[in-house]
């Protein structure tokens, strides 16, 4: 996965909150992770503004979406290159710790989704990560415009998760 499928993707990313959870992860995963290499793409920051909450963004002309993360933010994304919390966008993607992350495609997968709440104009999606003990919710309503943001939650997605069991122990 790359911006290349970010890219092909943006037109449906807020379609349903489903979709902009999805989306963002796929954001996240390809500036941590993707691209040719597997080294991460930095563009990837470029497309999280389709998806993310105006609150977490600032305007960037230069950027797919006309928005990228400011510094609160960007903090969150890039300690995601950081070895206590390189596994959490694959264990929310579904990969366990169990199977060192590697029990999923992040080319195609489903959300862990185990319950879905609606309150109000909102929609709260909570999720059973492999690689965390308790279900955490993602919080997403509509703007005036029909697009689904994420507007609650954000900052857990980034946070630390178990470290593979393959690396329980060896310090």
């Amino acid at each position: 996965m790359d911006h290349k499928d970010l890219e092909r993707d943006a037109a449906t990313a807020n379609d349903t909150p489903q979709n902009a959870l999805k989306y963002l992860l796929n954001c996240l995963y390809v500036y941590q992770m993707g691209g040719k290499k597997g080294k991460g793409e930095d563009k990837a920051l470029g497309y999280i503004g389709f998806v993310l909450s105006k609150d977490n963004l600032k305007e960037d002309k230069k950027s797919p979406s006309g928005l990228k993360p400011f510094a609160s933010s960007l903090n969150l994304i890039k300690g995601l290159r950081e070895p206590q919390r390189y596994y959490s966008i694959l264990s929310t993607m579904g990969a366990t710790w169990e199977n060192n992350y590697q029990d999923i495609d992040p080319t195609n997968y489903e959300l862990p989704i185990v319950d879905i709440k609606e309150q109000g104009d909102k929609v709260k999606l909570v999720l059973k990560a492999g690689g965390r003990d308790n279900p955490f919710p993602i919080t997403l309503a509509q703007n005036n415009r029909g697009q689904w943001k994420i507007v609650g939650g954000f900052s857990t997605l980034c946070m630390d998760v178990r470290q593979p069991k393959a690396a329980v122990g060896d310090f």
